[in-house]
């Protein structure tokens, strides 16, 4: 019976290493090894046959068996529940990085549009040869970028 107790402690550390949340099961399992000492040595003690000590030997470790399968069945439910709610998170972040690229994607878009614009713009004022409106179209719209692109580096 010793090497059983042994052997049930050893499957309690291997599948279960939190078993502070399974103390109904343990307690089960104890109370169950607790009683089947107590019938051997009820047994003992008023002679019973050998038939009805054998009888509930096979009842008890039948149902020592059983809680140790349903404890199995417990933690391997628990592992996949685990393993579910990270891969969740996990998708979580995943659309949350999709979200990200899609955000900073559309802003390059936004800004080669702009400096395509700026170019064609500066191309005209250049073709022209006018000095004065290519002074002002830098300092009206090249020049606050600068503000807004500092303002965007601020953000991130």
């Amino acid at each position: 019976m010793i090497p059983l107790t042994f052997g049930f402690s050893f499957a309690i550390n291997r599948f279960v290493p939190r078993i502070r949340e399974n103390y109904l099961l343990i307690v089960l399992l104890v109370l169950t090894i607790i009683l089947f000492y107590i019938f051997i040595y009820a047994g003992s003690l008023y002679n019973f046959p050998k038939a009805i000590t054998s009888i509930y030997t096979l009842i008890f470790a039948t149902f020592i068996l059983a809680i140790a399968l349903t404890f199995i069945i417990i933690t391997k439910i628990s592992q996949k529940q685990l393993e579910i709610q990270k891969q969740q998170l996990e998708l979580a972040q995943l659309e949350e990085y999709t979200t990200r690229m899609e955000s900073l994607y559309a802003s390059m878009n936004m800004f080669r549009h702009d400096y395509i614009n700026i170019l064609a713009s500066l191309q005209g004022y250049i073709a022209q040869g006018d000095k004065t409106i290519l002074e002002n179209y830098f300092k009206e719209t090249i020049a606050p970028l600068k503000n807004t692109f500092e303002a965007t580096e601020g953000e991130e």
